[in-house]
């Protein structure tokens, strides 16, 4: 008979906290295969895009790469600046979601329907960015035993 392992406190909350991380990681795919999907549905809508949208992907794809070494490495550092980024996120999801819902009333079918399908990536996106956050104040869990605040 093997003899039984005692576990530290960081590597039970580990392993409780990793099939929650494994799940936001997932919903995060399954955001970004939605977001694929709904501009390859659209090719010809490149020059109705928000400046804005683009800046969130950027923001939403470093905060993904971010959480995920902080993830592999236990690593807490980058914590603030994920949770930092979401609120820009945020920010960009509101002047974006906005600004598409005031032309849509004034557009043909054709753009109404790119428009609304801009509406879903920016909704999406904004997922994305909450989803990083929840992995980041997981990820401090774990390291440090401490629960993070929403800010």
């Amino acid at each position: 008979m093997q003899e039984k392992q005692d576990l530290t406190a960081q590597e039970i909350r580990t392993l409780l906290a990793s099939a929650l991380i494994a799940g936001k990681f997932e919903r995060l795919a399954d955001h970004a295969h939605r977001i694929a999907r709904l501009v390859s549905w659209s090719p010809t809508a490149t020059g109705q895009i928000p400046p804005e949208l683009s800046e969130m992907a950027g923001v939403v794809s470093r905060m993904v790469e971010d959480v995920l070494l902080c993830f592999l490495t236990d690593n807490i550092d980058k914590i603030p600046e994920i949770m930092q980024r979401d609120n820009r996120i945020d920010y960009l999801h509101d002047i974006v979601s906005k600004n598409l819902l005031l032309q849509l009333g004034e557009q043909d079918q054709e753009h109404a329907q790119t428009g609304t399908q801009l509406l879903f990536c920016v909704r999406y996106m904004e997922r994305m960015g909450d989803y990083c956050t929840s992995i980041a104040k997981r990820v401090h869990f774990i390291v440090t035993g401490e629960r993070l605040k929403s800010g």
